[in-house]
């Protein structure tokens, strides 16, 4: 299930138990699961179960047993591991066979629920709800669904994702009796009046102001490309989609309250006609029309259809829809109808008695659910991090125009299904590992920071029956913060992001659009901004127009949204069995090619999360056009004369000023005296080459003169800080085994001493200095480095800032 496990820790706590002689444990089968083989006079494995439960948590348990009277040993005598394996296999076939029903009236009522939402013919006590194929939208759901039938837990949304076995999750869920069932009727009378704009429909229109940066509309375009569409035909069906839903007749009245209209004038198809061209020309053509459209609506309609004709009797549909009144599901769901009155004008379709005016009006969270989600988000505003931290061209504030490109990738159906696969065998949503991968890209580009996204909600609530095949904007948005931690396994970060995003939907009666504006009050409006959105409508009508007709034109690669204040949102599909990857962005805000190689570093990083092992962090090397870079800049290696650090100072002229200390001038010629005479006398107390010498004095002349004398005497110098404590410098001491220090006592000593008359003739390669640094242990730890080494250090330097003789540092 994703967790690293010591099979040593099992056998261990196995052990303990006096009726067990011996014991081996073993991951076995795909999906890996424990097994483990026990010797000893145990009648029942229960009683080991049991036993293990009060020492290791739920996920180190054996889900397979084997009790023998002994383990099979090889010819040699050592313990048979194939053997065993062998065995563990016979056995699964009846330990899958032995799966245990629910059990009791709250497993049998948790299970049938299940097997509703998740379209499964059997539900066992063991089944993981979201190895099953649950989501989050499932799970929230299920957790509606409990509390409808009186079946409740505190917080039994979060408690599904933390238990998620169905025997484990029952076990929390008390029989409460049902509550007051929300009731929606609808309002027929009073249906074409006004009604007030949701919070993020508000949110959208306000956005749109002139006077905030990074204003603009709420589009969304949809691409389409066929051949011979009949478009009278098409038109027809779209005419009576928009007589039948009741938001593609709607428009504003002022900047709070929207309305439904009962009549409206037929709708047209503009058509555009290409002399010559592709599908890239037509495609060229809808950008056109895109950049002519008006940016901010509040009339009828909020839509528009456009095809353009091209070569070969071609069609390029381009459907602009407007977040206002349509969210990604509706979308879905009005493409659908489409298609299916386009092939069959007279289809009958279901009615819809409910208004989606009805739901906003009528559908409201409890007083409780409020003050417990305002509860939970003011305990976290202090510490929510901030937006993700990408490199910036400029401010959002100075572009006067707002302008979004999109980046596009299809995982095709093979691979997605094969990630998919692993997702849910490792017991996190599809949804919920793709935003793992984008959190951890956006960290890699944003310093490694923690931050917070945006994640898009299709909040509508399961409260009619007709509530699915309603159109409206039934978002809502919350924060999801990452948390980056080196070294952590992608598998965790996922599952902690999990576990978060269900303490989020727990508590999502409060939206993101109030943390904003509490935080906005502690750290200013530009601040509290979470201006980088992730939009999954994985589990919401999967399969975007999977099973069209064949005259029917389909989705192409292009598209395009806009969203007023977003820098990037990542939308994701599913078409015809395979994931579409979406980056839409304001290229303008980023430098060149930032968002072309974090993009690919996103999708290449999801190819190979197929076969990577989950258990590591998940790598994410660097762009090749960076690498390249790097490469270039650390392309440093040259040939380098052979010296020591004392070839240059010795070499230079007597006069040449060598240092400035204070008042104080010390010439290269007064340098070198100095120096030989600490070498002369650090070789009269029987220093030898290449011995380690500590120095320990303040910054200053004195502190050179001493390093260089250690050199000249042969010896390579260890320095120690004058502010260690003192039994921090006897453990230098010790590691280094130095038998002689040059402190501020010492020193003078040794300058009363004739100088040697030349340095002692060391090899580049022995070593110079020694400097010691605080170990992961505490411990301080040495690293050596060499005369040759030291040089070519110091040769890089001097060239990198260029510095000459004539510099003073």
């Amino acid at each position: 299930r994703g967790h690293r496990i010591e099979l040593g820790e099992v056998e261990s706590a196995l052990l303990t138990l006096p009726e067990v002689r011996q014991v081996v444990v073993l991951a076995t089968g795909k999906p890996l699961r424990l097994m483990a083989a026990v010797v000893g006079s145990i009648d029942c494995s229960d009683d080991l179960c049991q036993h293990l439960a009060q020492q290791l948590p739920e996920y180190m348990l054996p889900s397979q047993w084997l009790l023998l009277p002994s383990l099979p040993l090889s010819a040699n005598g050592k313990l048979d591991r194939q053997q065993l394996l062998q065995l563990a296999e016979q056995q699964a076939p009846q330990t899958d066979q032995q799966r245990q029903p629910p059990c009791g009236e709250v497993e049998q009522r948790v299970a049938a629920i299940w097997r509703e939402l998740l379209h499964c013919p059997q539900v066992h006590r063991q089944d993981d709800f979201f190895r099953l194929g649950g989501d989050s939208l499932l799970a929230t759901r299920c957790s509606t669904r409990l509390r409808r039938e009186g079946l409740a837990s505190n917080h039994s949304l979060r408690q599904l994702f933390a238990t998620p076995r169905l025997a484990d999750f029952a076990a929390t869920l008390l029989p409460v009796g049902a509550p007051p069932t929300l009731q929606v009727v609808p309002d027929l009378a009073n249906r074409y009046r006004g009604f007030p704009l949701t919070e993020v429909q508000q949110a959208y229109w306000r956005g749109q102001s002139q006077d905030l940066p990074l204003s603009c509309g709420t589009t969304y375009l949809i691409e389409l490309d066929g051949e011979r569409l009949d478009v009278p035909r098409f038109e027809r069906a779209w005419q009576r989609l928009v007589q039948r839903h009741e938001m593609l007749r709607a428009e504003l009245l002022d900047d709070d309250r929207q309305v439904i209209l009962q009549q409206v004038p037929p709708v047209q198809v503009q058509q555009h006609w290409l002399k010559c061209g592709d599908a890239e020309t037509a495609r060229q053509q809808l950008a056109k029309l895109w950049a002519q459209r008006p940016r901010q609506r509040r009339s009828w309609p909020l839509f528009e259809v456009h095809a353009v004709n091209y070569t070969g009797q071609r069609c390029r549909l381009g459907l602009f829809f407007n977040y206002l009144t349509l969210d990604g599901l509706s979308i879905k769901l009005l493409l659908g109808e489409l298609a299916q009155l386009y092939t069959e004008p007279d289809h009958p379709l279901s009615p819809i008695g409910l208004s989606f005016r009805d739901y906003v009006l009528q559908v409201q969270p409890s007083p409780e659910q409020l003050e417990q989600a305002h509860a939970y988000w003011r305990e976290r505003l202090d510490d929510l991090p901030g937006p993700p931290t990408l490199p910036l061209r400029c401010s959002p504030q100075s572009l006067e125009e707002t302008s979004f490109s999109r980046r596009e990738f299809r995982l095709e159906a093979n691979q997605w299904q094969a990630l998919r696969q692993r997702a849910r065998e490792s017991g996190i949503t599809a949804s919920v590992l793709l935003l793992s991968v984008y959190a951890q890209v956006l960290a890699r580009w944003s310093n490694g920071h923690a931050h917070t996204l945006n994640l898009t909600l299709f909040d509508r609530q399961d409260i009619h029956p007709d509530i699915g095949r309603v159109l409206g904007d039934f978002t809502s948005l919350v924060p999801v913060s990452f948390y980056p931690e080196v070294g952590r396994s992608f598998l965790l970060q996922a599952q902690q992001i999990q576990a978060q995003i269900a303490d989020v939907l727990q508590h999502a009666a409060c939206s993101s659009i109030w943390v904003q504006r509490q935080r906005a009050h502690r750290v200013g409006p530009q601040a509290a901004a979470l201006p980088v959105v992730f939009t999954s409508t994985l589990g919401l009508a999967d399969d975007l127009l999977g099973e069209l007709p064949e005259d029917f034109p389909d989705i192409v690669p292009g598209g395009l949204s806009e969203t007023p204040q977003v820098w990037l949102d990542h939308q994701l599909y599913e078409h015809r069995g395979a994931l579409v990857l979406c980056w839409d962005a304001v290229d303008a805000l980023f430098p060149e090619g930032l968002l072309d190689a974090s993009f690919a570093t996103y999708t290449e990083a999801l190819v190979r999360l197929i076969d990577a092992d989950w258990q590591y962090p998940l790598a994410l090397p660097l762009p090749p056009m960076q690498a390249a870079v790097r490469r270039q800049v650390n392309a440093t290696a040259r040939p380098i004369a052979p010296r020591t650090l004392l070839s240059a100072p010795f070499a230079m002229s007597a006069e040449r000023l060598a240092l400035i200390d204070g008042e104080s001038r010390l010439s290269y010629g007064q340098l070198r005296e100095a120096a030989l005479r600490v070498a002369a006398g650090l070789l009269a107390q029987g220093v030898k080459p290449g011995e380690a010498v500590g120095v320990c004095l303040p910054r200053g002349s004195d502190a050179v003169i001493a390093l260089f004398g250690v050199l000249a005497a042969g010896a390579c110098y260890v320095p120690i800080g004058i502010a260690q404590p003192t039994a921090r410098r006897k453990r230098i001491e010790q590691r280094a085994t130095i038998r002689y220090t040059l402190d501020t006592q010492q020193l003078p000593q040794l300058l009363a001493q004739a100088p040697l008359s030349a340095p002692v003739d060391v090899s580049v390669d022995s070593p110079a200095y020694v400097i010691f640094t605080s170990g992961s242990t505490g411990e301080p730890k040495g690293v050596q480095v060499s005369h040759r080494a030291a040089c070519n250090t110091l040769d890089d330097l001097n060239q990198r800032f260029a510095v000459g003789p004539e510099d003073r540092v």
